[in-house]
């Protein structure tokens, strides 16, 4: 099976009116006379509507101690309005035939619901009547403790596991991870070790919704089979009534620096493989989509090099995971360890490859247009946009609308490549690590290759 489509055929995807068709950049964006932002876009080719309301209150608004405040909240929410229970509300949703979740963040609360489209306005009205009146009931305070409690096991495990002694960890990938990432494992051991949903008092809980839970704080998207001026009129009656408040200064830098340092680890895993990792600035980066197509154009070429021009590797692999403002680049294979000196030359090989010359336009082009389709294919379903929508809403900010990932994506040059290559493939922040597939302890060398 070929890796990719020829490239007449993805020109001619690229240039037919589906795949043209700017619109989905362009939903309605509306802000009612108390600042709350409404972001709508009718799709009538699924009955459905997918609804996501954004919060901009997270673990970081509160001291280290109480950062399970955001989370204990949007547990609660769900805890029971007026005089409904937690059970009454899940079979109201239910019988909207409708999905409801919610996830807390470093900064923003995001809840989610999913349903039948003609249903979306009284799903909407519920969602108004759980976020702006919850109960707060000290009944339903102390079972949201115990179950967030029980929920943050599994992190807090994950979190001591860095923070342990450095011999106990056997991975170098995890070591890696680690070396890049301290100053974010330094929050995460705030949120999931430091802080415990015992020392969220009900009055600190009160706080965060009167200050936060404000509409001027607030994102409503709705996405999918419905009319947008019944929507439109429903919102104003609810969330419109809302009092819009000045919001505290934010309690943490917006910008977060970090040092970086070149760094080599070795250690142990289930199989052996090498690695070079290097630390991004997250989907929210202008680098962020030449860093894409560049790391596409990595996992061509080290299938090209390790299966191809040398069989050493089943998997050989580059790819870039990112979070909202931080991120890890990694590129690497699943040799045996009398291998991995040759792995290591021959990633090096193709680092200096990206970081010396810039790329054929051609070479582009296909990625541009790889890129492209995958990114419309990716937001298919009303869902798979409105969760778009809400990673994006920083671009409302920065922007004032939605960007255009195709144009970005199809603007970009060998210029733009080669400069994202050179910035993040610096020799003084790349961390180059070695495990072997054996039960054997591992040495951790810093500040070598």
């Amino acid at each position: 099976m070929p890796r990719f489509l020829f490239l007449p055929l993805l020109l001619a995807l690229a240039c037919s009116p589906a795949l043209a068709d700017s619109s989905i950049y362009e939903p309605a964006i509306h802000e009612l006379d108390n600042g709350m932002r409404v972001v709508l876009k009718e799709r009538h080719h699924a009955r459905t509507a997918s609804i996501r309301l954004v919060v901009g209150v997270g673990h970081l608004h509160s001291p280290c101690k109480k950062q399970q405040g955001a989370h204990l909240l949007e547990h609660l929410t769900f805890a029971g309005y007026d005089d409904l229970t937690e059970a009454d509300i899940n079979r109201k949703i239910d019988g909207l035939g409708g999905y409801d979740n919610a996830f807390t963040g470093m900064y923003q609360t995001s809840y989610v619901f999913d349903t039948f489209g003609p249903n979306t306005s009284e799903m909407v009205a519920t969602l108004f009547a759980m976020v702006s009146r919850p109960a707060l009931r000290p009944a339903d305070i102390e079972a949201a403790r115990r179950i967030v409690a029980s929920e943050d096991q599994q992190d807090a495990a994950k979190t001591q596991e860095f923070y342990g002694d450095i011999d106990r960890v056997r991975s170098s990938l995890s070591r890696g991870y680690r070396h890049l990432l301290s100053d974010v494992l330094e929050q995460q051991e705030c949120i999931s070790v430091v802080s415990r949903p015992e020392l969220v008092r009900r009055d600190d809980l009160l706080r965060l919704h009167r200050q936060y839970y404000v509409p001027n704080n607030m994102t409503l998207i709705v996405v999918g089979d419905f009319d947008s001026q019944p929507l439109l009129s429903l919102i104003g009656a609810t969330f419109g009534r809302l009092q819009q408040k000045p919001l505290p200064p934010a309690p943490f830098e917006t910008e977060r620096a970090y040092e970086t340092s070149a760094a080599s680890f070795e250690g142990n895993f289930d199989f052996s493989h090498a690695y070079v990792m290097t630390r991004t600035d997250g989907y929210s980066s202008p680098d962020y989509y030449a860093l894409k197509l560049l790391f596409d154009h990595l996992d061509n070429r080290m299938y090209e090099i390790f299966r191809i021009e040398h069989p050493l590797a089943y998997s050989p692999e580059a790819y870039v995971s990112s979070e909202f403002d931080y991120g890890v680049a990694q590129l690497g294979a699943n040799v045996p360890e009398s291998d991995f000196q040759t792995a290591q030359v021959l990633i090096g090989e193709l680092l200096e490859e990206v970081t010396a010359d810039p790329l054929p336009q051609e070479t582009i082009t296909t990625l541009q247009h790889k890129a492209v389709v995958e990114g419309l294919m990716a937001l298919e379903t009303n869902s798979a946009l409105a969760d778009y929508y809400e990673l994006s809403l920083f671009e409302l900010e920065r922007h004032g609308h939605f960007v255009n990932e195709a144009e970005v994506l199809r603007a970009l040059g060998p210029a733009d490549l080669r400069r994202v290559a050179n910035t993040y493939f610096r020799d003084d922040r790349l961390v180059w690590v070695k495990d072997r597939g054996d039960s054997t302890g591992g040495q951790s060398h810093k500040n070598a290759r």
